[in-house]
């Protein structure tokens, strides 16, 4: 078949979804295309699965593959609706970088991605509207001394672009080795486990398709901001928007259309012709 043996790997938000998370219709009528003809797409995305569905209602019909979520710490079967692989924080490490932020950069607000929702130990006025607009999860606000136990995919630091760079050069240098660090956005700061991230994913994925179809697949992935820079390293084939930023053009093989216009609808037709 046409596709037999591709893998689009698709990055969620300024790249699937177009501004303000909205459905691009090109990006559903070229993935149900493709997965017509033989191919293999899933989403690789900083969301959990069950915040997928609130962005892309048919997620489930439209990856024929496991997702990649909350950065690749947990791989996730939208069909089957079931975990596949994941990777967890280490809660130790979390509460202590917790408590390093609520000391000395009050400011900044901070949430984490569980296995349930949303977990905080403080509500200041950017975290009370991600809980407002939160949906697909429940929301626990508790102390961090309760936090054991729980099961931590992600932590995420909120501020203003400028406030984030002071307090990321803090926490590379006194939480060094300790968790993997990247922006998903100027405004977002991602924290999961030490070595985790999308390329773990793609990893898992080509490793899971050569498995189940007895051939390695060639894997074109697609992402606009800094979280995405290691999946397009690792993949065959880098594709970004005309919106992503500029290290992303830097490391992409294709520089493609904006996100609003279609992107992974132009990528299918890139890969036709190849």
């Amino acid at each position: 078949m046409r596709f037999e043996k591709v893998i689009i790997v698709s990055d969620m938000d300024g790249t699937f979804l177009g501004r303000g998370a909205t459905v691009v219709p090109e990006n559903v009528e070229a993935v149900e295309y493709f997965n017509s003809k033989g191919g293999k797409f899933t989403f690789a995305t900083g969301r959990v699965h069950y915040n997928i569905f609130k962005a892309v209602k048919n997620a489930n019909l439209l990856c024929n593959i496991p997702a990649v979520t909350v950065n690749g710490a947990c791989i996730y079967d939208l069909s089957l609706n079931k975990i596949v692989y994941e990777n967890p924080m280490n809660v130790s490490d979390v509460k202590e970088v917790t408590e390093f932020a609520d000391s000395e950069y009050p400011h900044i607000g901070v949430r984490c991605s569980t296995e349930y929702g949303m977990l905080t130990n403080r509500v200041n006025e950017i975290i009370k509207k991600d809980i407002d607009g939160f949906e697909g999860g429940r929301v626990e606000i508790k102390d961090t001394d309760m936090w054991i136990g729980e099961k931590i995919y992600k932590v995420v630091f909120r501020a203003q672009a400028e406030q984030l760079l002071e307090f990321r050069s803090d926490l590379e240098r006194n939480f060094a080795g300790r968790f993997n660090i990247a922006a998903s956005s100027p405004r977002f700061l991602e924290l999961n486990s030490p070595g985790c991230s999308k390329a773990d994913g793609i990893e898992f994925i080509s490793n899971y398709y050569e498995n189940e179809y007895k051939y390695k697949p060639i894997v074109f992935a697609v992402g606009d901001y800094e979280n995405d820079l290691q999946m397009l390293n690792s993949a065959d084939y880098s594709v970004c928007p005309s919106n992503a930023s500029d290290r992303v053009k830097a490391a992409s093989d294709f520089v493609l259309c904006d996100c609003d216009d279609g992107v992974i609808g132009e990528l299918v037709k890139l890969i036709e012709r190849l």
